[in-house]
């Protein structure tokens, strides 16, 4: 989609007028803002923008991550994930391999599970987080 098509426009422009202010003030190699071509400037925004939209996705993944976590916790997944592979506590304790395994597992479940919901109420989960003390 083109980032005119999302509710995130406003933000684009104002980006945009912030790189042309600041260009001529060291940032552009001795070019002045009016020396930059649009082209250009939009390819800093975007690259701007990206850059921010991949930090959230990888923020919101290591959150949805605890929550996951958490909820495996209180289910003791890990030990009847390991149970149902066959897998000794001694196993888990000693072979990362078979750590990793049980735990995509357990991501993989919980995910299935509650993926839908995380989407459909993804304003309501970040809410709890947001508000939740520090």
């Amino acid at each position: 989609r083109s980032i005119r098509d999302q509710r995130h426009h406003d933000t684009s422009t104002a980006l945009k007028k912030w790189i042309k202010a600041h260009a001529s003030s060291g940032g552009g190699g001795g070019h002045g803002a009016d020396k930059w071509q649009k082209f250009y400037v939009n390819q800093c925004c975007h690259e701007i923008m990206f850059d921010i939209l991949f930090a959230c996705y990888a923020s919101m993944r290591r959150y949805r991550l605890q929550i996951y976590d958490a909820i495996a916790e209180q289910l003791n997944m890990t030990q009847a994930i390991a149970d149902s592979m066959e897998l000794s506590a001694t196993d888990m304790a000693r072979d990362a391999h078979k750590q990793k395994l049980v735990r995509q597992q357990q991501y993989r479940l919980l995910s299935n599970i509650f993926g839908a919901y995380f989407k459909n109420n993804f304003k309501q989960v970040l809410q709890r987080k947001l508000m939740a003390p520090a």
